[in-house]
């Protein structure tokens, strides 16, 4: 018997060979999961990494922001004044007198549209006088304006999120951050995935009472 014919014999044996067929089955299974484990844990590393950059590029766009506001519900009309608006809505409203220099910039920002009055962005040359407004904010109360620090696209996000997920009253933003109270503690959301897990606890201590 040629060599050939001897190989091609074994190989054909080994085929109907239940026991190897299991053991092949099980070394190329365990290949493929191990394989499979290693991609997975590349990717999760790698969403890590890019959680880790979108963060530190939220963090600098915030920064950028942190002496204005975003004030909704004021009426848009044509050829407006947006700085005169926004020095009557505070002086009218806010019981706080601004000086001449204490606006730097305002605009209206997003799409124009004839149903809903775009908002309007405040940029002040001082974070005292952002603070100062953002105390007397409650003052508005009962009317249709209202006034929020100028976030992020991110901490849009997240804000809008954490209030659905968590309640609005228990979520709030402050220097450009998004907190709540979670087991009589201060906690800072500054992603999406802080909120599941503090869903998920919620849910084990409700479990466990």
């Amino acid at each position: 018997m040629d060599m050939a014919t001897l190989i091609k014999e074994t190989i054909q044996g080994l085929l109907i060979d239940d026991a190897f067929i299991t053991s092949l089955a099980t070394k190329v299974n365990s290949k493929l999961e191990q394989k499979m484990n290693e991609m997975k844990e590349a990717i999760k590393h790698m969403e890590q990494k890019n959680l880790i950059l979108e963060l530190k590029i939220n963090k600098i766009q915030q920064n950028e922001k942190n002496k204005n506001i975003c004030i909704f519900g004021i009426k848009e009309t044509t050829n407006e004044n947006t700085t005169t608006v926004v020095n009557n809505l505070i002086t009218e409203n806010l019981n706080l007198t601004l000086n001449e220099n204490a606006i730097l910039n305002t605009f209206r920002t997003g799409k124009k549209n004839n149903k809903n009055a775009r908002p309007i962005i405040v940029q002040f040359s001082t974070v005292t006088i952002k603070q100062n407004i953002l105390k007397n904010k409650k003052l508005l109360k009962g009317k249709k304006a209202f006034i929020m620090e100028d976030l992020t696209k991110f901490n849009q996000e997240i804000l809008k999120e954490a209030q659905e997920k968590l309640g609005g009253k228990n979520v709030w933003s402050q220097n450009g951050c998004i907190f709540t109270v979670f087991e009589e503690k201060l906690v800072r959301i500054d992603n999406l995935e802080k909120i599941s897990k503090i869903m998920e606890s919620g849910k084990e201590v409700e479990n466990n009472a």
